[in-house]
């Protein structure tokens, strides 16, 4: 479970490196974030938006991991993933 979730995380930096790339953003401010804590504000951002019967779910199980993350970059791309879900 482990590899697959270091898996995910280096496609997600790639992911957000070529986006971060694409948009020419000059500088990251890097902080250091839980994954659940951000994946939790996110969605919170989202819920006054969505139709009652949407909801969102995710587990870390007792794993959760830190990160070293521009928080509002990483946010923007959750919250643009999971509008698409939405409309999908």
């Amino acid at each position: 479970v482990l590899k697959r979730v270091l898996g995910i995380t280096h496609r997600a930096q790639s992911l957000v490196s070529r986006i971060l790339t694409f948009s020419k953003v000059p500088q990251l401010h890097t902080e250091s974030v839980f994954l659940s804590d951000l994946f939790g504000e996110t969605f919170e951002i989202l819920e006054a938006s969505l139709p009652a019967n949407i909801e969102f779910a995710v587990g870390f199980g007792e794993t959760d991991f830190g990160v070293n993350v521009d928080r509002i970059q990483l946010q923007q791309v959750l919250i643009n993933i999971l509008n698409n879900a939405v409309q999908a």
